[in-house]
């Protein structure tokens, strides 16, 4: 069987997706979209290059050179004219929406060129089954839990973790929250310690406040994925928006409490959890499926405050996040429901193709 994918090779969230995907799953070529700001990163398959707005002849060429039987498309390809001319081409497509970037009224129009669509969280599951019926599948994200594994992390030297990144659209990260709650925490426990994690790109969407007593910022690309998780037993994610939330599930998986937003999807890792932050304000946005949640600063000092006096506590939470990485959300659960899928689209297209050629 072979598998082909679109999409970034970078350090972006996208690329991270793609990664894992092709470690763990028979995704042997890929069509590799170039980003303006963070490039592209060589791979171990085969794969050909195109621009951010790829044209209809760098899609011949990819599919001319890696003949893929069945192309995985994560939240977008990129030109959305693609959908029909693989469908036309008889290649299966497999889509896996990401809630905050695409509407689903944008890809309605394609449901006929579209295979199926896996749901990575069930609030995106919520949506899609009612347009696209059987073709919606809701299969979790799976973590690599060999490589985001608590073995591999450091000694505590931080407080409490946060992780920037690129910063996203709508400052949704929340860094700015996660500031100033530290702030005020940091009246009461001053001896508290906050690492910032950020990478050198897309400078209108960064959050960073300088000189905050206390805290340290790293910008730049972690050469190693799980560096970013370690140094602390607390990671702090209260996030506004997100398509999936991959650090609170590679954080949970390295066997971290985490404070996080309590809304969807950031809290479908962990219902219940004492960690989740109430939400002051939500607003809806014209693009994506998901509102725009803005957790509570002083509620986030509060579960900051509460982490830090309760270490062994964090310590027993973070364990737990462990367990139900493993038992829910790991390659070792995940991979047959993937394996199956991509199974049997690919058998669809051969009995297509056989009829066809009668």
């Amino acid at each position: 069987m072979r598998v082909g994918c679109i999409g970034y090779a970078n350090r972006s969230g996208l690329g991270s997706y793609i990664t894992n995907f092709r470690q763990h799953l028979p995704l042997n070529s890929q069509m590799v979209i170039r980003h303006p700001d963070k490039g592209w990163l060589k791979i171990d398959v085969p794969y050909t290059l195109a621009d951010i707005h790829p044209t209809q002849e760098q899609l011949e060429d990819y599919l001319n050179m890696c003949s893929p039987d069945v192309v995985i498309i994560i939240e977008t390809p990129f030109n959305d004219d693609y959908f029909k001319i693989l469908h036309d081409r008889n290649i299966g497509v497999i889509y896996i929406p990401m809630i905050d970037c695409r509407s689903i009224q944008e890809i309605e129009p394609y449901i006929e060129y579209i295979d199926v669509v896996i749901n990575n969280t069930q609030y995106g599951h919520n949506i899609y089954k009612e347009v696209f019926k059987e073709k919606a599948h809701y299969i979790p994200y799976p973590v690599d839990t060999d490589y985001f594994h608590p073995d591999k992390l450091e000694a505590c030297d931080y407080s409490f973790l946060h992780n920037q990144g690129t910063g996203g659209s709508g400052y949704r990260k929340a860094t700015d929250q996660v500031f100033i709650a530290f702030r005020q925490l940091h009246y009461q426990c001053p001896d508290a310690t906050l690492r910032v994690n950020s990478q050198p790109y897309e400078h209108i969407h960064s959050q960073l406040f300088k000189d905050v007593k206390g805290a340290t910022v790293k910008v730049q690309d972690a050469l190693d994925t799980i560096d970013i998780y370690k140094g602390s037993q607390t990671y702090v994610a209260p996030s506004r928006r997100e398509g999936l939330g991959l650090p609170v599930l590679e954080a949970m998986s390295c066997g971290l409490a985490v404070i996080t937003t309590d809304a969807p999807p950031m809290n479908e890792w962990s219902p219940g959890n004492t960690l989740l932050v109430p939400v002051q304000e939500e607003q809806n946005l014209p693009y994506g499926d998901i509102p725009m949640y803005t957790p509570n600063p002083f509620e986030l000092m509060q579960k900051m405050i509460y982490a830090y006096e309760h270490p062994k506590h964090m310590a027993r939470i973070g364990q737990q996040n462990r367990k139900i990485i493993e038992e829910k959300f790991s390659w070792k659960v995940l991979k047959d429901q993937y394996i199956d899928i991509l199974e049997k689209v690919k058998k669809w297209h051969e009995i297509k193709r056989i009829a066809n050629s009668l």
